[in-house]
């Protein structure tokens, strides 16, 4: 079979989980079978990436969802055709979508298979409704994301959990810790995600507060920042309400709630971290305090990959990750008196924390790792361009 060339569409107006996991794709592809291309914004921060990895990518504009607007369908439409128009122009053989405005783009191209890979739960549910058929195939990240879109019984529908690569060289430990200051010495416990409230970095900061003074030896850290308009006005308020806004606004609460809690400097706020790897190496447990349901969950799969234990909200994603008890401590949403609970338990206990790693990494290892990703994305690939094949076939004949 020769090469196909898949063209990998993203909007991206920043770096997120879903373009993480769209890089390792790429750079874990079978390049002897598939030929990576990307269609996205030229002004996307993703770009940067793509160049530094040698991966080729072409400019394609893509309007904002909003979809009520008169002319929406109209700017849609053109987004399709434009993207209908490179897929030709490079030899494409299948589109693989990875965002929403993408797969509103890719909605309407019918010369080439396109596959859909649902990574949260922001699709309007009565639009994907109305496109699910659309797609030759549906990826969810998680049996939470396709549970959110009703995915159960759709033979095009499958999950495939998110990988992350367990053979990577590990960070090291003493780097980050000397970044911020903090010394050997001390249990150093961090919240790693980008500041948006349903997040949980508040609740982290008032769990962090109550387990303080009985485990003088532990330190707390917020590892991520905030994205540039997460909390302007033009936010819809829908989002607002449900807590997905974040921004400066929140970031400046976050400072003040700690403030008044009497942290002081047994909280640092890390703010991003170019080399994750050395973050990882460097702390000794994670806290995953999400508010609502997480579609997946990847720190959480990075940190155990990393041999650290973890606590998590006991809901969505982290479910399907977190082994309750043997791998980490799964607390309920939304308690930070939960959350100090299971914090004590494991800042209490450095055996247990120990034990808890090796099986976290273990079970990294077994389920969640990379190429077993990409082996079964790889894997349908090649099961829809088969299939592409054979019809092209009996209509010759």
């Amino acid at each position: 079979m020769s090469t196909a060339r898949i063209a990998f569409v993203d909007h991206a107006p920043f770096v997120g989980g879903a373009e993480t996991v769209l890089l390792d794709l790429i750079g874990h592809l079978d390049r002897s079978r598939f030929d990576p291309i990307v269609f996205l914004p030229a002004r996307s921060p993703l770009v940067r990436h793509l160049d530094a990895r040698g991966v080729p990518w072409r400019n394609l504009p893509m309007p904002r969802i909003n979809v009520r607007s008169p002319t929406a369908l109209l700017r849609w439409r053109r987004a399709s055709s434009e993207l209908a128009r490179l897929a030709r122009d490079c030899g494409v053989d299948l589109v693989h979508s990875n965002t929403v405005r993408a797969h509103l783009a890719s909605a309407f191209v019918r010369d080439v298979p396109v596959v859909w890979m649902l990574h949260d739960d922001t699709f309007p549910h009565w639009l994907f409704r109305r496109l699910r058929r659309r797609p030759a195939r549906l990826i969810a990240n998680s049996y939470t994301t396709a549970s959110t879109y009703n995915l159960e019984g759709d033979p095009r529908a499958c999950v495939v959990h998110n990988g992350v690569d367990t053979q990577a060289e590990p960070g090291t430990r003493y780097r980050f810790r000397r970044r911020i200051g903090i010394g050997s010495d001390k249990v150093l416990v961090a919240h790693v995600g980008r500041l948006v409230r349903w997040k949980g970095q508040h609740l982290f900061i008032r769990a962090a507060a109550r387990v303080a003074g009985e485990h003088p030896q532990a330190h707390f850290a917020l590892v991520g920042t905030y994205t540039e308009g997460d909390d302007s006005p033009g936010v819809p308020s829908a989002l607002l309400r449900a807590g997905l806004s974040g921004g400066a606004a929140y970031h400046a609460e976050l400072q003040r709630l700690a403030q008044s809690a009497g942290l002081g400097s047994r909280l640092t706020f890390a703010g991003h971290q170019d080399n994750i790897a050395d973050v990882y190496a460097g702390i000794d447990l994670l806290v995953h305090a999400s508010t609502r349901p997480e579609p997946f969950g990847r720190v959480l799969i990075e940190a155990m990959a990393a041999g650290l234990p973890v606590i998590a909200s006991a809901q969505g994603g982290p479910t399907e990750i977190v082994e309750d008890g043997i791998t980490g401590l799964l607390v309920t949403p939304g308690s930070s008196q939960a959350l100090a609970e299971a914090l004590t338990k494991l800042l209490a206990d450095a055996s247990r924390r120990a034990e808890m790693g090796v099986a976290a990494r273990r079970l990294a290892i077994e389920r969640f790792d990379i190429r077993t990703q990409v082996a079964r994305i790889e894997s349908i690939y090649l099961d829809i361009l088969a299939n592409r094949a054979r019809v092209a076939d009996a209509k010759r004949g």
